[in-house]
């Protein structure tokens, strides 16, 4: 798999972004159209830091080898999402909204949904989130 774009996340490490990820990201590919493919130039990401990129890295190589089965799919995805702190998935969709990856960006609000919502109580979710009753 080639590296298709080097980036600079938000806590200054230098990452190199691979194919499956900017396939996946209308703001990369779009990127990429601008950026010499020789460059060793990184490209800035203040919004994201090194820990967030290395999740959508894990969930793209999921999203590749999902099974056809929806339900199968589902309970893949709900596990991988579950493995993920409260703050890493809010991180993760802001991210993915940046990045313009929709996909990513749907399912994680799926999940943070289905992890911190569903199913609760007005007082638990206002726990979940740390908010004031007023």
């Amino acid at each position: 798999m080639s590296t298709a774009l080097r980036l600079t996340t938000a806590d200054q490490k230098t990452v190199d972004v691979q194919q499956d990820i900017l396939e996946m990201s209308e703001l990369l590919k779009d990127l990429t159209l601008f950026h010499e493919a020789d460059s060793n130039e990184a490209i800035p990401m203040e919004n994201i830091d090194s820990g967030t990129l290395e999740i959508m890295e894990k969930y793209c190589q999921l999203a590749k080898n999902l099974p056809e089965d929806e339900n199968e799919s589902l309970s893949m995805l709900d596990q991988f999402f579950a493995t993920y702190e409260r703050e890493a998935l809010f991180r993760l969709v802001m991210a993915a909204d940046f990045l313009h990856m929709q996909q990513l960006y749907d399912r994680c609000c799926a999940a943070i949904y289905n992890l911190f919502i569903h199913k609760q109580s007005a007082d638990e979710i206002r726990r979940n989130f740390n908010l004031d009753e007023s």
